[in-house]
């Protein structure tokens, strides 16, 4: 009957240990998953955005012996670029949310829906040759050894600039 308590004691310890175990690993852990390491509920965007703002001049401290006028008219381009890249953005922002309110209606016109992704598709490509225009405009500020640094390095253009895809978020019609 001794052997029988010690046993039963061992058992419950053990499946006590492994359930506060796993309790342990299911919290989550120091952050919210989004670049956030202290625990706080901080804007996501502004950090994002402060990272995305510094990447440019990162890249532009990494390219070989670059001079300040250089950094200046690149600088000044970018700013432009940033200006009507805004507006572009903002304008297929509103065009998705048409294309979502289309394709939650009643009765879908899928005639609507497909000028809506027309017109999309329209703003995406005026984007991209942004982007490329962009790419050629800074390399025509460069030297040689410049642009060979710049093309080897620079991921501007490619469509997935800062490395993050965003998944498929369970919204209709996309």
């Amino acid at each position: 009957m001794n052997k029988l308590k010690i046993k039963s004691s061992i058992s419950i310890m053990i499946i006590s240990l492994l359930m506060l175990t796993t309790a342990t690993f299911a919290q989550q852990g120091n952050g919210n998953g989004k670049g956030n390491r202290n625990g706080k509920s901080a804007n996501y965007s502004q950090s994002s955005n402060y990272h995305k703002m510094n990447k440019g001049e990162n890249m532009l401290n990494r390219i070989p012996d670059i001079t300040e006028e250089q950094k200046t008219q690149i600088m000044k381009l970018r700013t432009d670029v940033m200006k009507q890249m805004l507006a572009l953005n903002n304008q297929l922002s509103e065009l998705k949310a048409h294309q979502r309110t289309l394709c939650t209606a009643p009765k879908t016109d899928m005639d609507a829906i497909n000028k809506q992704i027309d017109k999309q598709m329209v703003v995406k490509t005026d984007i991209k040759k942004l982007r490329v225009k962009t790419n050629q405009d800074i390399r025509a500020l460069l030297t040689d050894d410049q642009r060979i640094f710049f093309d080897t390095h620079n991921k501007m253009g490619n469509g997935n600039r800062n490395g993050n895809r965003r998944g498929h978020n369970g919204r209709n019609c996309r």
